[in-house]
């Protein structure tokens, strides 16, 4: 088929308009990736091809399906763009449609093109219908009425053309309205991304002011164009006050503003950073932040820095404070074993020699918790902890090691040098002899001077000295404890010295008298004088009311044989009469504390304490109760023999008074 010279120019503007609107239309897809983008893309290429096939080629039939086709690939477009849910009845009804098409270019070669004009036009007005119904933008309603103009153009055509002179009038107008269709397309697409653009920067923006992370936009200078408000609170400027300065006069610390230019430089270059660094507030503080920052572009198309910041201060502290935690002694705030463990293994090396260890050990502790309580002997930890960080040069290392035990490491000390540190310790101890409770360490030395030796043999020998060395002096410092517990009792009770001689001449007395050797009569009067020491536990309030005691007070009085016996199973010169301590409130018929025994389980210098002890009560009063005669009291034992007391040992105590 040769094309005459009036069609020349139509045919080649439209073949030439339909391919570069498929470029167009395909380069946008590749950039974009949006269905309709693809489908339109598809339908400006089937319908170049179709004009080729039908003006060039001359194969109707190939232009038949391709133009059909490609018309049915602008409405799947338009289904896309339009975010509409395509009905598969359509399917069904432009296949069916589709299909009658090519039939009948096959049965009836002429009626081809009214058939194709017809359905055409229907589809151009059916995607008119849709973007007028569906869309949103006025460009949408103009491309709504280009598409019915060319269907209806279309529908019309076969007709009009009988008319002089309008195939080529025609030819023109369909070529005219169909480029405006393609640029109303163009301006479809154009106002969508407009349209999302805007979206994604309103989005942009709110991420960027309602992040709960402090973000900054830093230009190539150093100069700060935006902040949110979460960076305003933490760094405590206001937003007024920091927009449009530079980074390094506001909040880059002065030591950090060579190293923060050269980040800068790193992220404009297209690298991202992450890192905790330091900043400055407003008042001048050091903030300790997370650094996660990136090259982003900004709406002008220049680039900038993206500077996404966590106040880390909190938890930085915390970190601190974990890691102080860690490996320090929360007691004494002394480093912990395990810090001293690795201290050792560090330390441990030829340039470090003579290493110098010096064991210590508290004296006394036990007694102090059984008797004022682990309080008490928490406080005695720390009084111990301070003499030693007293004693020590800034370069040793002093940790508790364990319970009552602490450990000083001493790297390049002699032997020599060691003991002046013991000195200057039991010289610390002996100034707190006059205090209530007074310290008092056993400590013992030793010193790595060979390489190849183990450090834990140097601590097991230090620790052995130790030992020695509280095997002498813990005996001492355990009594100066019981008399300071027995000079406590005696001033807020009426367990006096004096209550304790009497009881101790009384007991002797019947201890002569019961027939107990020298080693018994030595321990009942030692008893004499401890027997109440677990009182020492009770509160001045209890022991010197008046007034019956309630239960709760009754429960906690009844305790103290119990503490008095542990207070003198504590010490090696007490420990023989802590059973008698803990039993001297049995009854004879068994109705006594702690244990409840009975008669003769009950141990003898017990029960003889017990009887000594309610006559020197009575015989000189309580607080809660008047003194009576020695008579009514000779009466009142006779009376509770064989209840409370041993009825022979009461028929003993009493033939005393006769003799």
């Amino acid at each position: 088929m040769v094309v005459g010279e009036s069609n020349l120019n139509i045919l080649f503007a439209t073949i030439t308009g339909s391919s570069v609107f498929f470029v167009v239309f395909l380069y946008l897809y590749i950039r974009q990736k949006a269905k309709h983008l693809k489908f339109w893309s598809f339908y400006w290429g089937f319908n170049t091809l179709s004009f080729l096939f039908i003006n060039i080629f001359n194969i109707p039939i190939i232009y038949v399906f391709l133009n059909s086709l490609g018309i049915l690939f602008l409405l799947k477009g338009s289904y896309e763009f339009l975010s509409i849910i395509f009905n598969k009845k359509w399917y069904y009804i432009f296949g069916s449609l589709y299909l009658l098409v090519i039939v009948i270019s096959f049965i009836e070669f002429n009626l081809i093109f009214l058939i194709i004009f017809y359905f055409s036009a229907f589809l151009y007005i059916f995607n008119g219908y849709l973007f007028y119904k569906n869309g949103k933008k006025n460009i949408c309603k103009i491309t709504s009425i280009l598409s019915i103009l060319f269907g209806i153009l279309m529908l019309f055509y076969p007709t009009l053309t009988y008319l002089n002179n309008f195939k080529i009038i025609g030819g023109y107008l369909l070529g005219s309205i169909g480029m405006m269709f393609a640029l109303s397309l163009l301006g479809v697409y154009h106002e969508d991304l407009q349209n999302r653009l805007e979206l994604r920067e309103k989005h942009y923006k709110k991420i960027f002011e309602s992040s709960p992370a402090g973000m900054m936009l830093i230009d190539k200078n150093g100069i700060i164009i935006r902040v949110n408000e979460a960076h305003c609170s933490f760094t405590g400027y206001e937003k007024s006050e920091i927009e449009g300065k530079s980074v390094f006069e506001t909040l880059v610390p002065q030591e950090y503003i060579k190293n923060a230019k050269n980040n800068i430089n790193k992220i404009m270059e297209g690298e991202n950073l992450e890192y905790i660094g330091e900043s400055i507030s407003k008042t001048g503080e050091k903030i300790y932040v997370f650094f996660k920052e990136t090259k982003v572009k900004l709406p002008n198309g220049k680039n900038c820095v993206l500077s996404m910041q966590i106040d880390y201060t909190d938890y930085n502290k915390q970190q601190k404070k974990i890691e102080y935690i860690s490996f320090h002694d929360e007691l004494t705030a002394l480093y912990n074993r395990s810090y001293m463990e690795e201290e050792m293994k560090r330390i441990d090396v030829k340039r470090k020699l003579p290493i110098s260890i010096i064991m210590i050990d508290v004296n006394g502790l036990k007694i102090i918790n059984d008797s004022y309580g682990h309080q008490k002997g928490d406080q005695m930890l720390k009084k111990a902890a301070e003499i030693l960080n007293f004693s020590v040069r800034k370069e040793d290392i002093v940790a508790r090691w364990a319970g009552d035990e602490f450990v000083i490491l001493l790297p390049n000390t002699t032997k020599k040098a060691a003991r002046e540190v013991k000195k200057r310790i039991k010289a610390k101890c002996k100034k707190t002899e006059i205090d209530k409770i007074p310290i008092s360490l056993g400590v013992g030395i030793a010193v790595k001077e060979d390489e190849t030796e183990d450090i834990y043999d140097v601590l097991n020998r230090a620790d052995k000295r130790m030992y020695k060395n509280k095997l002498t002096e813990s005996k001492s410092a355990k009594n100066k404890l019981v008399k300071n517990l027995l000079s406590t009792l005696g001033a807020k009770s009426d367990e006096t010295e004096a209550h304790a001689l009497r009881l101790s001449k009384m007991a002797q007395k019947l201890g002569k008298k019961v027939g107990l050797g020298d080693e018994q009569l030595n321990n009942l009067s030692l008893l004499a004088t401890l027997h109440d020491i677990g009182k020492v536990t009770i509160s001045e309030e209890i022991l010197s009311k008046e007034e019956d005691l309630t239960d709760e007070e009754w429960k906690k009085v009844k305790e103290h044989p119990k503490m008095g016996y542990r207070i003198a199973s504590a010490t090696e010169e007490f420990a023989p009469v802590a059973k008698y301590i803990l039993h001297h409130h049995e009854r004879w018929d068994g109705n006594g504390y702690p244990a409840g025994l009975e008669n003769k389980e009950i141990p003898l210098l017990s029960r003889i304490i017990t009887i000594v002890d309610a006559y020197d009560v009575m015989i000189n009063g309580r607080v809660y109760k008047e003194a009576i005669s020695k008579k009514e009291v000779i009466e009142e034992l006779k009376e509770c023999a064989g209840s409370q007391f041993d009825p022979h040992l009461v028929e003993l105590f009493v033939d005393i008074f006769k003799e």
